[in-house]
């Protein structure tokens, strides 16, 4: 890894990124489809895919790049997609904070498995981001007070599942602790 890290300096990346961003300025002299947004929004998908990449080369510092890198990555998708295709963005915009629980998940499963506090913030926001996007897009009946009421119902079980989850790890470390307790005797 280290091997990895001094080929990729600071000149190197910052040489690379100029290539891409040439190559995308070019690419978008010959689409006139290709707009300087999308091509911004390429670039910056580019940055976020590098800074996820230094995230796993570097595990120091990993978690600031890796969730920023991500939310970077899913962000410009979004805006890549919205370009291309022209959808809604009030039936869409759920998607975005959708993205950042997305990223806490990620973070927890593949980098850090003892973050809980990224485990139920990730959980919380990916569900509540899905429940929005079905009630921006219709997929409910538009009756009065009824989106107050599920939303209201989802954040109370949500509350229930995080009492669970903290009850549960807190059994675990307790058998932790008293396993300890008992070796030291």
């Amino acid at each position: 890894m280290n091997r990895i890290m001094k080929v990729f300096n600071k000149k190197t990346v910052l040489g690379i990124y100029f290539i891409i961003l040439g190559l995308l300025a070019i690419f978008q002299l010959f689409f006139a489809t290709f707009t300087v947004s999308m091509m911004l929004c390429a670039f910056l998908l580019v940055i976020g895919v590098n800074l996820i990449i230094l995230a796993f080369l570097n595990k120091a510092k990993n978690g600031f790049l890796f969730i920023f890198g991500s939310d970077l990555v899913f962000a410009m998708i979004y805006l890549l997609c919205w370009f291309i295709f022209r959808f809604e963005i009030e039936k869409t915009w759920p998607l975005l904070p959708m993205f950042c629980g997305i990223t806490f998940l990620l973070y927890y499963f593949l980098v850090n498995r003892k973050s809980f506090g990224l485990f139920i913030s990730g959980t919380f926001i990916t569900l509540l981001s899905i429940v929005l996007f079905f009630f921006s897009c219709g997929f409910f009946p538009k009756e009065e007070g009824l989106f107050e009421k599920v939303l209201f119902l989802f954040i109370t079980l949500c509350f229930i599942a995080i009492g669970f989850f903290l009850l549960q790890a807190g059994q675990k470390e307790r058998f932790i602790d008293d396993k300890e307790d008992v070796e030291d005797e």
